[in-house]
């Protein structure tokens, strides 16, 4: 063997993409020439056409958040740094995320633009002037964070999970209590902690948060997978009284974070449903989809709500690819909701949309981003819809490098 080539092959993450390649699943025939989505409604076939593309940062950064700043800039979040970005995708400034003491930086569990620049939810592994903890912190308008607006809510190992209902930032949290959980809520300005409680006590211990969601409307939703797996959906009344929905089945089990978006006439929340475990031919799936009868591994699924808490038909299959889909990202455009796929199992990963209306009806599934993938391994995708477009950002890992991030501006064509 020549040299170079045994050197290639030396390195451990290329003989795991010479693996993962040689287990890839067949790719779907809309895939592999690029063509139409499966349009369920078998209306019209969309199309996803690119605008612009660039790729931007240092390598081996991964993709946490995307979001807007202003009606001309965005904010790129990594797992190591904020971005400030025009529409184009050039870098404006790059502002480090703050590190602790063994210089690893703080991780980033949910952050929203406001009219100043970003709150923060951190993970903090603790400082001299701060000690360890889960904070809400705030940056300018350029991405820097503010020293002196670092509010700490909870004790370090809790997830906040917030939302900007334009006047505040709302965050809740899991609080081990004896015997099993409290979930708490704060609201927060950037002139400080504005009012805080508790929103439900004594949860089971196995209960893992998902989205809150405040913006755009009436009573705050809070989203959740139980113990034994069922998506629990919560809203929030002034008074903070919990109304909760299943909005699994018995038979299903949910694993991964329940995601959430809304239009403001309906509510969607997604989550991943577990093929059915100690089975070679996979069991009987509760997502109901044009007479699916068995699965063999993990589905993505979605569920509408109405604004008074009832479902809106059954649950959606997000995607109709075999072997792992993992769910990016879900967001309402203004006339849809859309989901962003990675069907991690085709040639190293591929990013896909799914679309639904408000009403429940699926309009599309695994619409093809067109984007340059090859040779590498997708690690992240995040997408962002505002006025100006729809824009993606997303990270690839080639052989030559650590993985690069990229960002994408692109029209969907209905």
């Amino acid at each position: 063997m020549a040299p170079a080539l045994t050197a290639a092959l030396s390195r451990p993450w290329l003989l795991s993409l010479v693996a993962l390649t040689a287990g890839c699943h067949d790719v779907p025939a809309w895939l592999a020439d690029g063509g139409p989505a499966d349009p369920v409604d078998r209306g019209p076939a969309p199309r996803v056409v690119v605008g612009s593309a660039r790729a931007f940062g240092q390598e081996g950064e991964r993709p946490t958040f995307l979001l807007p700043r202003g009606p001309d800039h965005l904010f790129a979040l990594t797992d190591r740094a904020i971005y400030l970005l025009d529409l184009e995708g050039r870098v404006i400034n790059r502002e480090p995320l703050p590190a602790g003491p063994e210089g690893l930086p703080a991780v980033v569990t949910s952050a929203r633009a406001d009219e100043t620049g970003l709150g923060l939810a951190l993970s903090w592994g603790g400082a001299p002037s701060y000690p360890a903890g889960a904070y809400l912190a705030f940056s300018d308008g350029q991405g820097a964070l503010l020293a002196e607006q670092m509010t700490r809510l909870a004790p370090q190992g809790s997830a906040l999970r917030g939302d900007w209902d334009g006047a505040t930032h709302q965050l809740v949290w899991l609080e081990p209590r004896e015997g099993g959980l409290d979930l708490r809520w704060a609201a927060v300005s950037r002139g400080g902690v504005v009012d805080r409680r508790l929103l439900a006590g004594g949860l089971d211990p196995g209960e893992s948060s998902g989205d809150w969601l405040a913006a755009g409307v009436a009573d705050p939703f809070y989203c959740a997978v139980g113990a034994v797996g069922e998506v629990l959906l919560r809203r929030f009344s002034p008074a903070g009284e919990a109304e909760r929905l299943t909005l699994s089945s018995p038979q299903e089990r949910a694993i991964g974070r329940c995601r959430l978006a809304s239009s403001g006439r309906s509510l969607a929340a997604t989550w991943i449903r577990r093929s059915a475990a100690g089975s070679d031919t996979g069991g009987a799936s509760a997502v109901r989809d044009q007479g699916l009868g068995v699965i063999s591994f993990d589905v993505p699924a979605l569920q509408l709500v109405d604004p008074d808490g009832g479902l809106l038909g059954a649950p959606w299959r997000l995607s109709l690819v075999e072997g792992t889909v993992r769910l990016e990202s879900l967001v309402w455009d203004g006339r849809r909701y859309l989901a962003l796929l990675d069907a991690a199992g085709v040639r190293g990963g591929r990013l896909l949309l799914a679309a639904f209306d408000e009403a429940g009806r699926s309009l599309f599934r695994d619409l093809l981003l067109p984007l340059d993938y090859d040779p590498g391994l997708l690690e992240a995708g995040r997408l962002l819809v505002v006025e100006s477009g729809y824009y993606l950002l997303y990270s690839t890992r080639r052989p030559w490098d650590e993985g690069i991030c990229r960002m994408v501006r692109f029209n969907l064509k209905l």
